[in-house]
């Protein structure tokens, strides 16, 4: 299994509710460790947790500052992470990827190429 220490995008919802809420995160994992922080519409989180790159299994704790702490359970396909978030009276899913280079990124990186 792989995770990448890259920035990632993603979202979360709520039970069965489609609505997606993105987030952004800046996540390390090191060690089967994993840190890092991010921000959402709730707002800016730390993470700590672990994950197993023997069977793509992770958990990690995102806790608000100031707030609440959400519990997180999951697992590596291909470059993304899916999984359940956990509160005491909610609950719902999440997807997270690393997040992709722009547009103008990618003409620039053809540019670079095709002038070696």
């Amino acid at each position: 299994m792989d995770f990448p220490s890259v920035p990632r995008t993603g979202f979360y919802n709520y039970g069965r509710i489609a609505q997606k809420h993105r987030m952004d995160l800046g996540l390390v994992f090191t060690d089967s460790t994993i840190s890092g922080d991010g921000s959402n519409d709730i707002g800016r989180f730390f993470v700590t947790g672990h994950f197993d790159e023997t069977n793509g299994e992770c958990s990690w704790t995102k806790a608000y500052i100031g707030g609440h702490d959400v519990f997180y359970g999951g697992f590596s396909e291909g470059k993304g992470i899916w999984g359940l978030w956990e509160l005491p009276n909610e609950s719902g899913g999440l997807h997270i990827r690393p997040r992709e280079t722009n547009k103008a990124n990618r003409i620039m990186k053809g540019r670079k190429s095709r002038r070696q």
